[in-house]
């Protein structure tokens, strides 16, 4: 029994000397729960902690927006290349047709021309009639030279000038889109920047929204300018027509002139032939 209670008092001095301790502990627990500056300063943390996990994912998907974007850029400049490459060779092409067409109609020209002559040649009975027709021949075959060299000429001084049109409107929206693109990159290595100096994100992406509005709108200024090659390009269709007309013209006047020769020449023959024969008829 002595020993049972030499235990319950060991044990009850523990208990005694324990609690003040406990009490102690509590005090001081409550004490930091309800202490402001521990609070304000728990809150600034968490700020603080919240707005670096802001920042980071904040600079995280502004390197992927910068890719994708990138990338968008550069498959607008592909599919631009393949554009002005469709465009020239489909002009090529139509010119190629067309060149064929144009061959194949002078072919059949040529023919019908060659029998007319031959019929001509036929009527020509005296040495001054097949000369008059060897000449009018000759005078022909020079004004149909002359008419097409002309007309050739025009047609490719046009092609070559709608060619250099179509590259001149082509480069100028390529240097849009490099304009775009550097503008662009400048704006999201300025965005990273500020984010890695841990600038405020919404500062930052204030910043990158104007930046990339003002890329966007000089853009949209640089391809608004191509309207202006319109006006090339009717230049150069009337300079085109402008040659074909005055070919057409001179080929004109050129063959009024030689038939003028021709019909002079028979009639004179004619004529003479009629002298001949009153003469012949005359009684002396």
């Amino acid at each position: 029994m002595k020993t049972l209670s030499k235990i319950l008092m060991a044990l009850a001095a523990s208990l005694l000397l324990a609690q003040p301790v406990l009490a102690i502990e509590g005090e001081s627990g409550n004490t930091q729960e309800k202490d402001p500056s521990r609070l304000r300063q728990m809150q600034e943390e968490h700020k603080e902690e919240m707005k670096e996990k802001m920042q980071n994912s904040f600079c995280e998907r502004l390197t992927d927006i910068s890719g994708k974007l990138h990338d968008l850029a550069g498959n607008r400049q592909n599919r631009f290349d393949s554009l002005r490459e469709g465009k020239i060779e489909k002009l090529r092409e139509r010119k190629d047709q067309r060149d064929d067409k144009i061959e194949t109609r002078r072919a059949e020209w040529n023919e019908h021309r060659e029998k007319q002559l031959e019929k001509l040649e036929d009527r020509a009975d005296t040495d001054a009639e097949k000369a008059a027709v060897a000449a009018f021949k000759t005078a022909l075959e020079s004004a149909i030279t002359a008419r097409r060299a002309s007309i050739d000429a025009a047609r490719e001084a046009f092609r070559a000038g709608m060619e250099a049109l179509i590259k001149k409107r082509q480069d100028a929206v390529k240097a849009a889109i490099t304009n775009l693109k550097a503008a662009g990159d400048a704006a999201f290595a300025k965005a990273k920047a500020d984010c890695e100096a841990d600038v405020d994100p919404a500062t930052v992406k204030t910043n990158l929204k104007t930046a990339l509005e003002t890329a966007r709108k000089a853009f949209q200024e640089e391809m608004k300018n191509r309207e202006n090659y319109k006006d090339e390009a009717k230049a150069l269709i009337e300079t085109r027509n402008a040659a074909i007309k005055k070919a057409q013209e001179d080929f004109k006047a050129a063959m009024e002139k030689a038939k003028a020769t021709l019909k002079a020449a028979f009639a004179a023959d004619h004529e003479s032939d009629e002298d001949s024969s009153d003469d012949s008829s005359s009684p002396e």
